[in-house]
C-alpha cells in the first residue's frame, strides 16, 4: 500500500529541516487555532488587499496578481489596524528607495514546487520581481516575539518556490519580514543565487526525509522544539517524559528526588496522557477486533483477565515456561509470578485479583 506523505509547507521549515520525525507528529494531531490567530488570518487578508490597492497605484505598468477575494465580514471583525497600515506603507517606501522598476508581483499566491519528489506549497505574503532580475520576498508578521530574516528558511523557501514555478531569471533575492508591533521592525537578508540554490538542495533532501517520516524516525531536539505542535508527544524534547524515564530505569520507588517544578507538572499532565491512553486503548480493541494481532497486545491485554489455573501444566503454557519452572511453586501473587519468571510486563503488584494458583499436583515425569 502506497504510504500517504506528511504535509511540508515553508512554514515549518525550520522545524522539519532540522527534524524530519516534526513533519510526522504534527500530521497526527487535530489542527487547531486560537483568538490571536484568527485575528492574524483576518490582518493579512486585509493587508493584503490593501497592499494589493497601493501597488497598483505605485507601479500601474506592473503584472500584479491579485489576493483572493476578502470575506464579507473581513473589515467588521477584529484585525491588527496598526499591522495593516505599517506593513503597507513599509513595502511602498522600502520598494520605492531602491529605485527599481517592477515588472511583475504576487500577494497571497499559493505557489508549488516539486523538489526531490515532494511538492512543497505556501503562500506568500508578497513577491515582487523587478526589471533588474531582483526577486523581493516580503512577509508579514503580526506576533511581538521577534522573528529574524538572516537564515529565515520560511523565506528562503519561498524564494525559491517563486522563482522556479513563475520561470523567473532572478539572480538576487531580498527577503524582508516586516513586523510592525516590535522595534526595528524591518529586518532582511540579501542572497545571490548560488547561496540560494545550495539551500534548496538542502531543502529538498530534508523535505524528502520529513515527507516519508514515520513513528520509528529519529527524533532531534533543540531550539525548533519551543513552538512545535507535537512537543508534548515527542520523549526526545520532553523534559517531563525524559525524567521520568531515568527514574524508572534507575528503580527510582518514589518521586522524593524529582524537583518539584517536575511534579507539578506530572500532575498538571496527569489528564492528557490519560485521554491519550484512552484513545490508544480503544484504537487498539478496534483494530484487534477486526484481527489484526500482535505480540505486545496479547501480553497487555492478559493482564485484566482472572487467572485461575489448576495444574502446573496450565500455568507453564500461561506463562510460556517449562514445567520444572512451576513444579515447586504452590500458590503464586502477581508480584511473585513477575519477579520469578521476569514477566512484569503483564503481570503488576496491584493487580491482587488476578490470583495465580497451582495445584498440589507435580507434573509427571
Amino acid at each position: 500500500m502506497k504510504q500517504e506523505l506528511n504535509t511540508i509547507r515553508p512554514s515549518s521549515a525550520h522545524r522539519w529541516m532540522k527534524c524530519a520525525y516534526s513533519a510526522f507528529a504534527e500530521g497526527l494531531l487535530p489542527r487547531s487555532s486560537s483568538p490571536a490567530a484568527e485575528i492574524g488570518t483576518r490582518t493579512h487578508a486585509v493587508a493584503a488587499q490593501r497592499l494589493y490597492d497601493a501597488l497598483k497605484a505605485a507601479f500601474p505598468e506592473a503584472d500584479i496578481t491579485a489576493p483572493p477575494a476578502l470575506d464579507a465580514d473581513a473589515h467588521t471583525s477584529d484585525i491588527y489596524e496598526d499591522c495593516v497600515d505599517c506593513y503597507v506603507k513599509s513595502v511602498i517606501e522600502y520598494l520605492s528607495a531602491t529605485e527599481e522598476i517592477v515588472e511583475r508581483a504576487g500577494i497571497e499566491e499559493r505557489i508549488v514546487r516539486r523538489v526531490h519528489g515532494v511538492d512543497i506549497w505556501g503562500t506568500p505574503d508578497c513577491w515582487v520581481y523587478t526589471r533588474t532580475n531582483r526577486l523581493y520576498i516580503f512577509d508579514l508578521k503580526t506576533g511581538e516575539i521577534e522573528v529574524q530574516a538572516h537564515g529565515n528558511e520560511q523565506l528562503r523557501l519561498y524564494a525559491s518556490m517563486v522563482r522556479a514555478s513563475k520561470g523567473l531569471h532572478a539572480m538576487r533575492f531580498e527577503l524582508v519580514i516586516i513586523q510592525p508591533r516590535i522595534p526595528n521592525h524591518i529586518k532582511s537578508e540579501c542572497l545571490n543565487y548560488c547561496k540560494l540554490a545550495e539551500f534548496t538542495h538542502l531543502a529538498g533532501m530534508c523535505a524528502n526525509a520529513a515527507a516519508f517520516a514515520k513513528a520509528d524516525t529519529p527524533r532531534h531536539a533543540g531550539n525548533h522544539c519551543r513552538y512545535c505542535p507535537a512537543r508534548d508527544l515527542c520523549f526526545e524534547n520532553n523534559a517531563l517524559a525524559r525524567a521520568l524515564d531515568a527514574a524508572f530505569v534507575a528503580n527510582v520507588n518514589s518521586f522524593d528526588e524529582l524537583p518539584i517544578e517536575v511534579i507539578a507538572n506530572i500532575y498538571a499532565k496527569l489528564k492528557d496522557v490519560s485521554a491519550i491512553a484512552d484513545a490508544l486503548s480503544a484504537l487498539l480493541k478496534k483494530r484487534m477486533s477486526e484481527g489484526e494481532e500482535t505480540e505486545i497486545v496479547k501480553l497487555q491485554t492478559r493482564k485484566t483477565k482472572q487467572w485461575a489455573i489448576s495444574s502446573p501444566e496450565e500455568l507453564a503454557d500461561a506463562l510460556g515456561c517449562s514445567l520444572d519452572d512451576v513444579s515447586e511453586r504452590k500458590l503464586l501473587t502477581p508480584s511473585k509470578v513477575a519477579k520469578s519468571f521476569d514477566i512484569s510486563d503483564f503481570v503488576t503488584t496491584t493487580e491482587t485479583q488476578a490470583l495465580v494458583v497451582c495445584s498440589d499436583k507435580k507434573p509427571n515425569k
